[in-house]
């Protein structure tokens, strides 16, 4: 996804101002900026802006980040930049810490300096399976096909179209649906860039656990799914979980764990 590496090489000052003025409406007086450091052109103008716009009164700097799945997260990027840890069930502010990313930073300042509301999204669209990949600002409401349409057209190897990330998105099966204000990515992917190798049981080697940011423990929340059992799956933090994806990543059993784990929460929750 590279929605938004793509403004902050193209809006840096608009982002840089909505930084301000959050900071401006929270009274608060220091921003960091966390960018990855596999992104030297965006961190080079974000540094720019980010000097250019501090004062006395507002400090904004930016972090480069070690490049690593799942950092984006509020709660890894919180400790990545301050060394703070938010408790689990809390939010950032139980740590003094508010998180914005730079879409938000950016609609913020257009809805506050033009009056504009957030009615269009920068929006990826990368994968084998269409013809021309782009990063595109749509108007949120735009079906699917009309981005297709605009790209020219499907590839014939196209496998699945996936809203969202590799890691974190959901599988879609017509064009007909529309891009919303949280729609950060449309991957059009080919058949080698998926597995659909069918999952086998839980052979307990534990690279879930090892794997998960949180410190959980997907398997048992697998298994208890599995087991018809989703409401005692609270015991092992199944709504400390952000479905990041790792835990499936990893798995040599193939196991939709997240899938599980959305499961456990829609039954834990009746």
């Amino acid at each position: 996804i590279t929605s938004d590496h793509r403004q902050m090489l193209e809006y840096a000052a608009d982002i840089v101002e909505g930084a301000k003025i959050i900071l401006k409406i929270l009274g608060i007086k220091q921003c960091y900026i966390g960018i990855e450091n596999n992104k030297p052109d965006a961190i080079q103008a974000m540094t720019e802006a980010a000097r250019a716009a501090s004062t006395a009164d507002c400090s904004l700097a930016v972090k480069t980040l070690t490049v690593k799945y799942p950092q984006g997260s509020e709660k890894q990027l919180i400790q990545a930049i301050t060394g703070r840890k938010v408790p689990a069930m809390a939010l950032p502010s139980a740590v003094g810490v508010v998180v914005h990313n730079v879409s938000t930073a950016r609609a913020i300042r257009d809805a506050v300096v033009l009056g504009k509301p957030l009615y269009d999204k920068v929006v990826t669209i990368a994968g084998k399976g269409i013809a021309r990949p782009a990063n595109l600002l749509v108007k949120v409401g735009t079906k699917i096909a009309d981005i297709v349409n605009y790209l020219g057209g499907l590839k014939p190897d196209l496998a699945k179209i996936v809203m969202g990330g590799p890691m974190m998105g959901f599988a879609v099966s017509n064009l007909d649906i529309p891009v919303t204000k949280t729609t950060s990515a449309i991957l059009f992917l080919a058949a080698d860039e998926i597995d659909t190798t069918p999952h086998s049981q839980c052979i307990r080697c534990g690279w879930c656990l090892d794997a998960c940011p949180m410190g959980l423990e997907p398997k048992e929340i697998a298994i208890y799914v599995e087991a018809g059992r989703p409401q005692d799956t609270a015991q092992f933090g199944v709504f400390e979980c952000f479905e990041c994806g790792s835990c499936a990543y990893v798995c040599p059993a193939k196991r939709p764990i997240v899938q599980f784990v959305r499961l456990a929460k829609m039954k834990a929750k009746r």
